[in-house]
């Protein structure tokens, strides 16, 4: 699985549809229903992100050619495949697992930058970041993009 920022973008506003259309953030299901709920919460999040893809004018070939209704346990060819890709499956589950959490030390880090950004705007001295910041927890990278 590719750790880049702008992957993770993409993969994060698919979160932000996915919630707006179901009202509940992925992975966030009862326990009785669970595996069956995760698999299909992270076909659908993944369908998101290829829509979001398409909006953008990225390439398909970014994905794997997994979505909705297919299953996470693939193993073989289709796996290989799915790893040469540089957003698929593998990046779903781990949103759907992660099922709305919220990270003290991600938000403390956050806090820093939002810190660091206001004394910027307040001192007039060096240039604020433009649009989006995103970061990326599991690989420890950061980046503004300008969307």
């Amino acid at each position: 699985m590719r750790q880049s920022p702008a992957l993770w973008f993409v993969a994060l506003e698919a979160t932000e549809r996915f919630y707006a259309r179901h009202f509940r953030q992925p992975g966030d299901v009862s326990a009785s229903a669970e595996s069956e709920q995760l698999e299909r919460d992270a076909g659908l999040l993944l369908d998101e992100m290829r829509a979001i893809a398409r909006e953008l004018e990225l390439s398909e070939a970014l994905f794997a050619a997994r979505g909705a209704g297919e299953r996470m346990d693939v193993e073989g060819p289709a796996e290989e495949a799915a790893e040469d890709a540089l957003i698929g499956l593998a990046h779903a589950v781990e949103l759907v697992r992660y099922g709305g959490a919220q990270l003290h030390n991600l938000a403390s880090l956050l806090g820093g930058v939002a810190a660091q950004e206001a004394v910027k705007l307040a001192t007039q001295i060096f240039v604020p970041l433009d649009n989006v910041y995103v970061v990326n927890g599991i690989a420890g990278v950061a980046a503004a993009f300008r969307i």
